[in-house]
């Protein structure tokens, strides 16, 4: 009985966690134009899956949808020698209470070929609880 009922619970916080991280992403963007910490393009969940060519010693910004006050966030699981992380930080849209935009900063560090790969997730909680995915593949050449 028990266990039925953890499962039901956890059923619907993720189902609840699905409704309010897709309408987040059905949110409109920022009306606030906050400066990036490093120049270079700035990456969508429309990009998701996709791949992007960078030289060394560019930079990387992905900007995705999230509802920090719910305890997830995105979170880096797995990322290529290639890049750093630069840093990451959160803004709540405007006027929306629950909805804003996590922004990761990458530079890239040398060439070659990865994957870059984020992840929608509690802090604490383990992948049984990954609300979503981000995947980029990354190729980095030397130089402009």
């Amino acid at each position: 009985m028990a266990a039925a009922i953890g499962h039901r619970w956890r059923l619907g916080m993720a189902f609840g966690l699905m409704l309010g991280l897709n309408a987040c992403q059905q949110a409109a963007p920022p009306q606030v134009s906050v400066p990036l910490k490093t120049a270079g393009p700035e990456l969508t969940m429309a990009q998701n899956g996709s791949s992007v060519t960078l030289a060394v010693g560019d930079a990387l910004a992905i900007a995705l949808p999230g509802a920090l006050q719910t305890g997830y966030q995105w979170q880096v699981v797995q990322t290529p020698a290639l890049v750093n992380k630069q840093g990451s930080e959160y803004q709540p849209l405007s006027g929306s209470g629950e909805c804003g935009m996590q922004r990761l900063w990458f530079a890239a560090r040398q060439p070659g070929d990865g994957l870059l790969t984020l992840v929608y997730r509690s802090e604490g909680a383990g992948h049984q609880d990954d609300a979503n995915f981000y995947t980029l593949r990354l190729h980095i050449r030397q130089g402009r």
